[in-house]
């Protein structure tokens, strides 16, 4: 699990907290059954209630009904697909951002659009480039140092998902129209 930035939003103003993050959660098939990963979930969510987290995120492509057993509620994770353009010959971006750039995520004050929300940190970011890396390395594929752009005010993290062959941008702070423009393209 990892701990992630929290915010709760009233009308008494806005209250900062913490939530953890569970991901790959996986119990072998001839041990299914067993309870094991009730058992798991069930001391996990002990022990971040005692720490005093706002709340145990769980992020699971599969064994939704498992969870809601458990009392998690699914929401749909919020993604849009892009189809890949070629890049203007006419933008050009500042520079391209590597891992030791990521401390430009805590820079950058997330707005709070909802009741709750969850802040983005470089911290997250790492953990997703760390999983990127191990896929690439698993599937036996280069791994690059590039993991964003930044162009005019405008920059923008992503990570590779060679496991299906996606490119998630992470965090973004959108600028000036060029800039933004010249950032996502270069994604």
């Amino acid at each position: 699990s990892y701990r992630m930035d929290t915010y709760v939003r009233s009308d008494d103003g806005t209250q900062p907290g913490h939530a953890e993050a569970a991901a790959s959660i996986f119990v072998e098939g001839d041990r299914r059954g067993q309870g094991l990963a009730t058992g798991l979930v069930d001391r996990l969510a002990t022990r971040i209630k005692a720490e005093g987290a706002m709340c145990l995120v769980l992020f699971s492509e599969v064994g939704r009904a498992i969870y809601e057993r458990l009392s998690f509620v699914a929401r749909p994770a919020s993604s849009r697909v892009f189809a890949a353009v070629k890049a203007s010959s006419e933008l050009r971006v500042a520079d391209m951002l590597t891992s030791k750039d990521v401390d430009l995520v805590s820079s950058f004050a997330n707005y709070e659009a909802s009741t709750f929300g969850i802040r983005y940190t470089d911290k997250q970011i790492l953990w997703h480039l760390a999983r990127s890396r191990y896929y690439a390395s698993t599937l036996d594929l280069p791994i690059t140092e590039e993991i964003g752009a930044r162009a005019d005010d405008a920059w923008a993290f992503w990570a590779p998902d060679y496991k299906n062959d996606r490119l998630y941008i992470l965090a973004t702070r959108p600028g000036l129209p060029n800039g933004t423009r010249a950032v996502l393209e270069a994604a």
